[in-house]
């Protein structure tokens, strides 16, 4: 007589099932069956690798806010993230222990730590800011208003600390709890050349994004784009457009005197033209209906990297980049207007574009005079280019004088000119035809 345990072997046969000797009777009446075990099920599984911690405030939408500041320059405020250890936060006269620091975090995000300096790292020797000023001994990190731990920091170390606290997103506040006094009698600020939030979030991007600074308390949050009622949007557009096309003429003629003076190996203007520049930046992050758009974050971190205005490629270059900064933010908050609001800023942008290569031209050409002067024998191609300069010239300073008057005529004349050789332009140039094109076919011109 054949075992049971065959007799039901051969009964699963029959009727199409699979497996023997491991199988329960439960297989035999129809019974749910639990699914096959994977051959490696013996084996533990890794967990899933997790992305590295990426310093939020340069990674996803993020708001600071300091106690005070020195001297009530709110401005300086951002060099506490700008990344920079030769520049710091320093706070008001007085305001010691007690001073503190905001940084609201998303709530999809994670902390993983904080870092930063215990005082402000720049100098040596008798210029030695960081020994001459008073530097952080310990911390008092709240999160949402709770305590979550107090943390010592070296004084002695000029090197960003770390700062050994985790938790979701909101609103942390670290908290000078104890400082030592510098050796400098006069200096009672807090100083802090750096400050990083370490964290993982979904959308983290790192160097994509940088926080909004401000003094006293956090900004309100940022809306989503086109969170705020359209018609407001298209009014505040339109005054940003107006007061974004003067201040870059007036930034353009402040550098064509600097452009023109080829003797000067310094710029005395440094100070006010980066001030200028900053302003521009400032003001354009701030665009109405931009929201939380990265195109804001781009601008403040562009605001926060000094230009080298002594160098004519250098701030040539950076202007170039700043303009282009400038007119994203723009079209972003354009594509939700209407074709008038997205005409006015095409013709302003354009504008500028025609206002700096008249610049750009009419030094080419005295520079061009200049030199063929000087030679013994001025060949004809020199000469037909010298008058070809001289043509251009015209033509562009004519079109900037019409163009807030009669602006699609003078796009006609100008797509009709060509540039003589002038390599130093010429990306500039195709730029400003570029951009013709664009408000051309955006203003419905013909």
């Amino acid at each position: 007589m054949l075992p049971r345990m065959l007799l039901r072997c051969l009964a699963v046969a029959v009727v199409g099932l699979v497996g023997c000797g491991s199988q329960n009777d439960d297989a035999l009446h129809g019974s749910r069956r639990s699914p096959p075990i994977a051959r490696d099920a013996g084996r533990a599984r890794p967990a899933p690798a997790q992305a590295a911690p990426v310093d939020l405030l340069q990674s996803v939408v993020t708001d600071v806010a300091v106690s005070s500041v020195y001297r009530d320059q709110r401005s300086e405020a951002v060099r506490l993230v700008d990344g920079n250890l030769g520049t710091a936060w320093n706070s008001r006269t007085g305001d010691l222990v007690g001073a503190w620091i905001d940084v609201r975090v998303p709530a999809a995000a994670t902390v993983t730590s904080i870092s930063l300096t215990a005082g402000f790292t720049r100098g040596s020797g008798e210029n030695d800011l960081f020994m001459g000023n008073h530097r952080i001994a310990r911390v008092r990190v709240l999160r949402d208003g709770a305590e979550i731990g107090r943390h010592g920091l070296d004084p002695s170390s000029r090197e960003r600390q770390l700062v050994p606290v985790s938790g979701p997103g909101g609103v942390y506040r670290i908290e000078v709890a104890e400082v030592v006094a510098g050796t400098h009698e006069g200096w009672r600020e807090v100083c802090v050349s750096d400050l990083r939030v370490m964290g993982r979030a979904p959308d983290a991007s790192e160097g994509t994004r940088f926080p909004r600074v401000s003094v006293g308390e956090l900004a309100a949050p940022r809306g989503a784009p086109g969170s705020m009622p359209r018609d407001e949007i298209a009014r505040a557009y339109d005054r940003e457009v107006a007061w974004q096309a003067r201040a870059w003429t007036e930034l353009e003629d402040e550098i064509d005197e600097v452009d023109s003076d080829h003797s000067a190996s310094t710029l005395p203007e440094v100070p006010s033209l980066e001030r200028a520049r900053q302003a521009i930046l400032a003001r354009a992050s701030s665009l109405p209906g931009l929201g939380d758009r990265v195109e804001s974050d781009r601008l403040r971190r562009a605001a926060v990297t000094p230009v080298d205005w002594n160098s004519f490629p250098t701030r040539h270059a950076g202007r170039v980049a700043d303009l282009g900064l400038v007119a994203a933010a723009f079209e972003a908050v354009g594509s939700s207007l209407d074709d008038a609001n997205r005409c006015r800023w095409a013709r302003a942008h354009a504008g500028v574009r025609i206002h700096r290569l008249r610049h750009m031209t009419a030094n080419e050409r005295t520079s061009s005079e200049a030199d063929a002067f000087h030679m013994e024998d001025e060949n004809r191609r020199t000469s037909r280019r010298i008058d070809a300069l001289y043509h251009v010239a015209e033509e562009l300073e004519a079109a900037d004088w019409e163009w807030s008057r009669n602006a699609a005529t003078q796009a006609a004349r100008l797509r009709r000119l060509t540039l003589p050789e002038f390599p130093d332009a010429q990306s500039d140039w195709d730029a400003m035809r570029a951009q013709l094109d664009v408000t051309r076919r955006t203003c419905g011109w013909r």
